[in-house]
């Protein structure tokens, strides 16, 4: 995706590009060229930043007679995709679940109906493609027998 300014501030020539990385990054690549209808030269800079958007969860459990259910909301106003991928404790990963969330939507994914998960317990990421600060959220694990509710937040992996 990208945006362009109007081109009335020098921030009118920012750029964002927004793409959920392979597993291999080895071959992905960003080209950055100059403006077309102006001469530059060594005194022109360019300034490239990426920013790693990827949510953490680092407790889901379906296991034991509780169930989690991941809330993710979108909080920009174009539509994002978001993979949600999940891990056992020994970082196998078990499941990718992939969806198209519309602008300012919230998503519920109860994880007792992916197959892969049934008796599984571990952490997830959450990759999206909404940008910085583009998404919101939560895993709850759901205790039926006993009412207990426990809520991990997606946190944002540092930087």
């Amino acid at each position: 995706m990208v945006n362009d300014g109007n081109g009335s501030t020098p921030e009118s020539n920012d750029r964002s590009v927004r793409w959920i990385a392979t597993a291999n990054t080895l071959s992905e690549f960003v080209r950055v060229a100059g403006d077309t209808f102006q001469v530059e030269g060594p005194a022109d800079v360019y300034t490239i930043r990426f920013w790693d958007t990827t949510y953490s969860v680092p407790r889901w459990n379906n296991a034991s007679g509780q169930v989690t259910v991941f809330l993710i909301q979108s909080l920009v106003q174009a539509a994002v995709t978001v993979n949600v991928d999940f891990y056992n404790a020994a970082g196998t990963q078990l499941a990718v679940m992939t969806t198209t969330l519309q602008p300012h939507a919230l998503h519920v994914l109860n994880t007792a109906t992916v197959p892969q998960l049934a008796n599984q317990s571990g952490h997830a990421y959450v990759s999206h493609t909404a940008g910085y600060g583009g998404l919101a959220g939560k895993a709850v694990a759901l205790e039926p027998a006993t009412g207990f509710s426990f809520d991990t937040p997606l946190t944002p992996i540092p930087d």
